[in-house]
């Protein structure tokens, strides 16, 4: 039996190449069962009971919402396999509206060029999107990704090549801040006043945070290696990091505190 699955595979992947060299829809098993659909990126509301997630089916990708006591039900609607991912998917504390970002490269969100394995005419964009989860149309706010919003839902923000744009509803989103290095997470402390910013620039990395009213940028405990995955305490009075160092060359990475956990005050510095 495994001879004939194998078998029938090979045949589709033939098939699959030689109808893709010839322009025309790929028939068969292998179709088939890469039209499967299949879920990924969930994700929930902090203080209600619902969940989004990427539904991806015959190449089309769309976001769908659910809970317990909902029906699951599509939230999206695009109709294309285009090839454009969908990813960073957030839903405000509330759960009343979702952001996520279409478009670019999951591997490399804000380098290079982005994919355009369609060959559109016009290159595709990597843009932030909301959309309420009750009811209501699409919009987008801006080119960019890792959206993040505010304790209270009517702000986001998000990142764009190293800088740093902030959406507000009923507005229209701008630029906060300029850094010169690749932003890999945003987030907000509990009050909403200051950013909390997670920053590689290549064989190292910092931890900042951007109080919203100067605007003045302060660096947490800077250092060598990578400083990761900050997170504010409940109260926002410390904000917490993973720090990582690459052992020296001819030591092993147990031999030394090549790993850490970092905690800071916000008001004093002191880690």
């Amino acid at each position: 039996m495994a001879w004939g699955i194998l078998c029938r595979l090979w045949a589709g992947v033939l098939g699959l190449l030689l109808v893709q060299s010839a322009g025309a829809a790929p028939p068969g098993p292998l179709a088939d069962a890469l039209a499967l659909p299949h879920a990924s990126a969930l994700v929930g509301a902090r203080d209600v009971p619902l969940f989004a997630w990427v539904e991806t089916e015959a190449g089309m990708r769309n976001v769908w919402v659910g809970g317990p006591g909902r029906t699951a039900r599509q939230l999206t609607t695009f109709t294309r396999d285009d090839g454009q991912h969908i990813s960073d998917l957030a839903l405000s504390r509330d759960g009343s509206m979702l952001a996520f970002v279409r478009g670019g490269d999951e591997d490399m969100p804000n380098e290079g060029d982005l994919p355009n394995t369609a060959r559109e005419i016009t290159p595709p964009r990597q843009a932030v999107a909301i959309v309420p989860t009750a009811d209501g149309a699409q919009v987008t706010i801006g080119d960019g990704h890792s959206p993040a919003f505010s304790p209270t839902g009517d702000r986001i923000l998000f990142a764009r090549r190293g800088e740093i744009w902030l959406w507000a509803k009923g507005g229209q989103a701008r630029r906060v801040a300029s850094l010169p290095g690749r932003i890999a997470r945003l987030g907000w402390s509990p009050d909403g006043k200051r950013l909390l910013i997670a920053e590689e620039r290549g064989e190292h990395g910092f931890v900042a945070l951007l109080d919203l009213a100067e605007p003045r940028l302060t660096y947490l405990d800077p250092g060598l290696g990578h400083s990761l995955d900050p997170t504010f305490s409940p109260d926002g009075r410390e904000v917490a990091f993973i720090r990582t160092m690459a052992p020296p060359a001819g030591e092993v990475p147990d031999s030394g505190p090549y790993w850490s956990i970092r905690i800071v005050d916000v008001h004093t510095g002191k880690a």
